[in-house]
């Protein structure tokens, strides 16, 4: 595989710079990064070429990676539609044009497991204040290898695993049955199921 060498942004003419200002008033940083600091990383372009390593973050407010380039500004990354994956310290993102970028959770080359985290701001009244609330919403993907992405619910997991529908289906029922029931919103509980579905490939 072919490392690039060049600019993160280099696929694209204009790099968008946005004023986080106003956001870090309102969201730490523990609260609007995945992580706590940024790590080094790597874009994987469609092409099979790699940009060169440098600090990057995934924001869940905008659901985007950033990056910090040489002059320590933190930046988007502009032309999204040419990255495939993003390598962010141990863990690894997918990018797709609908969804955006979810980390890797579970699985192969063949069908993956995916989370992505976002930040919901919520306003509300109390009385005669407003005020806004920050929530975190966590939403799950099956990736397959001929690129196609369904959520990870039950028709998810049966169009992904099309050969096993019914043992899956026998499973769902004998989990609701034994008072587990797989909660799709879960990340455990999703997991435990993808678990399921690769032992029978």
């Amino acid at each position: 595989m072919r490392t690039n060498q060049g600019d993160l942004n280099r696929n694209s003419s204009t790099t968008r710079k946005i004023d986080l200002s106003f956001i870090d008033k309102a969201i730490p940083n523990n609260e609007k990064y995945g992580y706590d600091q940024f790590r080094d990383g790597y874009l994987i372009f469609a092409s099979g070429n790699q940009s060169r390593v440098t600090k990057m973050n995934y924001n869940q407010l905008f659901g985007e990676i950033q990056f910090i380039d040489e002059k320590s500004d933190t930046l988007f990354i502009a032309d999204v539609d040419s990255v495939s994956f993003v390598r962010l310290g141990t863990d690894l993102y997918r990018h797709d044009s609908k969804n955006g970028y979810s980390k890797v959770l579970a699985g192969h080359d063949r069908i993956s497991l995916t989370v992505q985290h976002r930040l919901k701001k919520i306003q509300q009244k109390k009385g005669e204040a407003d005020y806004s609330v920050i929530s975190r919403e966590s939403f799950y993907y099956l990736f397959n290898s001929q690129e196609s992405v369904h959520k990870a619910n039950k028709s998810g997991f049966l169009k992904s695993f099309s050969n096993n529908k019914q043992q899956i289906k026998d499973y769902l029922k004998r989990m609701t049955q034994q008072g587990q029931p797989i909660k799709f919103s879960k990340e455990t509980d999703v997991l435990k199921l993808m678990r399921f579905c690769e032992s029978l490939s």
